[in-house]
């Protein structure tokens, strides 16, 4: 499986950004099956997945994160802010970190940064070993080896010849 297991994972891990771990698995859960049912070669990648997931979490909580619009410029207070709200998620759970996030003087903006940096920090806890690379499957690996041995065998003759 491409993410994590929360077990092994510190309690803050075990929850996300839920109030419990049960919350949690579900979701890992639903990312898991959401990876599977990717086509292979898509051009969606894990985090465009894990992006999607996070933005369904804030429409639960009544916050909509446009995805598709130009980026904001956002100052180093806003980025200060949205690591916090990052904390308080993981601290508490999204819910309490958007009432936060509401009361912001940086509200609306404050949330496609939250999003943002949630995703990130999701992603980078689901997905904590290489990944965006794919262990090679057996059959590459034999051609790989067959390529080497090949070009090695070619060396060799044209050398000897």
């Amino acid at each position: 499986m491409p993410f994590a297991t929360l077990q092994h994972q510190s309690a803050e891990q075990q929850t996300l950004i839920f109030s419990n771990p049960e919350e949690a698995l579900a979701f890992t859960h639903e990312l898991r099956k959401r990876i599977h049912r990717a086509p292979r070669g898509s051009t969606h990648s894990l985090r465009d997945i894990v992006a999607q997931a996070v933005a369904e979490q804030f429409a639960q909580w009544g916050e909509a994160v446009d995805r598709v619009r130009e980026p904001w410029q956002h100052n180093r207070a806003e980025h200060q802010e949205a690591q916090r709200l990052v904390e308080v998620a993981f601290a508490h759970d999204l819910p309490t970190a958007l009432r936060r996030a509401r009361q912001s003087s940086h509200y609306p903006r404050n949330l496609d940064l939250f999003h943002d940096a949630l995703t990130a920090e999701l992603y980078r806890i689901l997905q904590p070993h290489h990944p965006n690379r794919q262990p090679l499957g057996s059959w590459r690996l034999t051609a790989s080896m067959c390529m080497a041995a090949a070009t090695l065998l070619i060396v060799l003759l044209f050398i000897a010849a």
